[in-house]
């Protein structure tokens, strides 16, 4: 598929290894052009420390933070950062994490309705202590949500913000994404899988 640019926008990756599998979580950031080297470093660091200090406190000690990169995706081959620095990182809670391809799922809300405003992430590493008949704890419910907030309002210091990127619409793919920033976070208490998850 050929290259669609989108405006003003870096793509973060969160590099994890989970009982030795790969975990990936990946955000879009909004932010004004130009983007430089130095705004794609903070970006990376922010994402680094706000998991490190918002995060990991929620997850198990399996999962391990390994990198963080950000890319300017508004131009093809576009700057890249790789962040390796106070890493690896471990969750912080000491017990055994849930089977890889478990996840509890935070939906990111914009301003807008349909399919291509609204996005999802999908926290793996929950303890296996925290999930009582397929529902996590109330206790981590409510921190990874607090915790992306409070990630949101940290990248508001570059400044940019969270946002949600299209690359398709009506099965097709856009000439140019649709960038939208979120508003939002929100997440219910039952558990749920990613099969790409699973070992192998």
């Amino acid at each position: 598929m050929p290259f669609i640019p989108a405006p003003n926008s870096v793509r973060v990756t969160l590099e994890f290894t989970l009982e030795g599998e790969i975990v990936v979580n990946v955000y879009y950031v909004s932010i004004a052009a130009p983007i430089a080297t130095a705004n794609l470093t903070q970006i990376a660091e922010i994402f680094r420390d706000s998991w490190i200090t918002a995060f990991s406190p929620f997850l198990s000690q399996d999962l391990i933070l390994e990198r963080v990169t950000s890319l300017d995706v508004s131009v093809d081959g576009g700057t890249q950062v790789v962040l390796t620095a106070l890493l690896p990182e471990t969750g912080g809670i000491a017990a055994s994490a849930a089977p890889n391809n478990i996840a509890l799922c935070v939906t990111k809300h914009t301003l807008f309705t349909g399919r291509s405003n609204r996005g999802r992430a999908y926290i793996a590493g929950i303890a296996a202590s925290s999930i009582t008949d397929n529902e996590v704890s109330s206790t981590v419910q409510a921190g990874l949500i607090a915790a992306h907030e409070s990630l949101r309002t940290d990248l508001f210091d570059v400044p940019c913000n969270i946002a949600v990127v299209s690359y398709f619409t009506a099965g097709a793919p856009r000439a140019t994404a649709q960038v939208r920033g979120i508003a939002s976070f929100s997440a219910n208490n039952r558990v749920d899988t990613q099969r790409r998850r699973l070992p192998n």
